[in-house]
């Protein structure tokens, strides 16, 4: 392959990739993935992993462990343990203060609700 065939193929590949990207990436054209609205649940797929803004309605504890109202025990206490893996503070103390901040009140949010949720239950926690 000749020197002109290799930038050609770069240059129209870089050139294509950018007209590509700027139809595709229009904010205004973008739906809700799976058919659902942002209801800022966390469903465990990482999709809502931010941490709440401050100053919102509070959320009821099945949203905060990203679970049905009705779900069992068991249930709550798998997805309390998933949502507290993923928001402990040890594991993001290396990526500093503002970082371990959120992930302390995350934290509280998911222990509140799961408290919460075993109250209604009638379970021990």
């Amino acid at each position: 392959m000749t020197s002109i065939e290799i930038f050609a193929i770069l240059f129209f590949g870089v050139m294509g990739y950018l007209a590509v990207s700027h139809f595709l990436d229009r904010p205004a054209s973008r739906k809700p993935s799976r058919g659902r609205a942002n209801s800022g649940a966390d469903d465990g797929r990482g999709e809502h992993d931010s941490a709440k803004p401050e100053g919102d309605a509070p959320r009821s504890w099945w949203e905060v462990l990203a679970i049905p109202p009705n779900a069992s025990v068991d249930n709550i206490r798998q997805a309390y343990r998933i949502q507290v893996s993923k928001y402990h503070p040890d594991k993001v103390s290396h990526l500093g203060e503002e970082f371990k901040a959120i992930a302390e009140r995350r934290a509280k949010e998911i222990n509140a609700a799961y408290d919460e949720a075993m109250r209604s239950r009638g379970a021990a926690t």
